[in-house]
């Protein structure tokens, strides 16, 4: 119970970050523009890739042109569905990697105003904005990394007869939620002076509380139009996970 109490938690850092846009709506609109550009191509990408899935399978399979219909048929959907799964998992990780490296300022203004609302920590660093960016566009990269090996190991379990998608998907949620609970405490964990090692390591002291907010963040980023109120809602999330982490106040002063 403990465990699970703890994953919801996490859940509800998300849902409190949604109290944010009734805050600071005007700073939470900004907060919208970067994914609802990267969104936008990212969207075109993968109905491209649904539209021309059969192609490229038939394409990369050319072993089963001589055998019999049937099986071939159920092969290639099987594979095609597989690869459609698995490039689900990279278009969410990169969306959110991207979002974040291109709306860098207006995500640190976010973070900074949910710290200043509950009191700003003591060791609270502030960035230039050309070092900003660059340290995002740095752990852009890395999640994008992270992002392709997931997908190759979500398209690999999916190979697992009759369960494989099944089990490909809820691979796809768990590796995912966990990479973008990293990806998205950045801001609020760098201001802390925490390097990337040292912010793993914190959201490992409170496991079932993370994968409750990644989890959380990663399904509602699999909707494209959810995705982009949800990311600055997300981002004021993280800020609320990382206080918790290091029993910082959560509530504003009475």
């Amino acid at each position: 119970m403990k465990t699970l109490r703890e994953f919801f938690t996490g859940v509800g850092f998300v849902l409190r970050g949604f109290k944010f846009w009734a805050q600071h709506p005007g700073l939470a609109a900004l907060g919208a523009i970067p994914p609802l550009v990267v969104g936008a191509v990212i969207l075109a990408l993968m109905i491209l890739l649904i539209i021309n899935v059969g192609t490229f399978v038939a394409w990369a399979t050319p072993f089963a042109d001589s055998w019999n219909a049937l099986w071939r048929d159920l092969m290639r959907f099987t594979a095609g569905a597989l690869l459609a799964v698995g490039a689900g998992v990279l278009f969410v990780l990169t969306f959110s990697a991207v979002s974040l490296a291109v709306g860098t300022p207006v995500y640190d203004r976010i973070s900074k105003a949910v710290d200043d609302e509950l009191g700003a920590p003591e060791q609270r660093r502030q960035f230039g904005f050309w070092a900003s960016v660059g340290k995002s566009l740095t752990d852009a990269l890395i999640l994008v990394l992270v992002a392709l090996l997931v997908a190759l190991l979500v398209f690999a379990v999916g190979l697992i007869p009759g369960v494989g998608s099944f089990f490909g998907f809820v691979l796809g949620v768990i590796l995912g939620g966990r990479a973008i609970a990293v990806d998205m405490t950045g801001t609020p964990m760098d201001a802390r002076g925490l390097t990337l090692g040292e912010r793993r390591a914190s959201l490992r002291t409170k496991r079932p509380r993370t994968m409750g907010f990644g989890i959380a963040c990663y399904l509602l980023f699999m909707i494209p139009l959810v995705a982009v109120f949800a990311m600055p809602a997300a981002t004021a999330g993280a800020t609320l996970l990382t206080r918790s982490l290091f029993d910082e106040r959560l509530d504003p002063a009475a």
